[in-house]
């Protein structure tokens, strides 16, 4: 949301629970984090390095939790959490389709 600083909107959005936003398994160049040229709201510095490691354009994919990443993910290997294998046989299958 964008809203005044020190609004009344703004104090009644900082004073909420914070949403449980669900798990999410970003691919190398999805606009979610390609789409703006800050990115810090998105990831750490450290994070952001792994996303893009040779600076080169090439984005890795990249697990998103509560709207910020918080690894980099190998199509190649399956997690072993149950909503993570999920989500990577999802992947699988949207690849594999013809």
């Amino acid at each position: 949301y964008w809203v005044i600083a020190g609004s009344r909107a703004h104090r009644e959005l900082e004073a909420m629970e914070p949403a449980g936003l669900p798990l999410r398994l970003l691919g190398p160049f999805d606009e979610y984090y390609l789409g703006y040229a800050n990115r810090t709201l998105v990831a750490d510095e450290q994070m952001a390095a792994q996303i893009l490691p040779g600076k080169n354009g090439m984005f890795l994919p990249f697990w998103l939790e509560q709207g910020r990443a918080s690894k980099v993910w190998n199509a190649e290997t399956a997690p072993t959490g149950k909503i993570g294998a999920a989500l990577h046989q999802r992947y699988l299958d949207f690849k594999t389709a013809r």
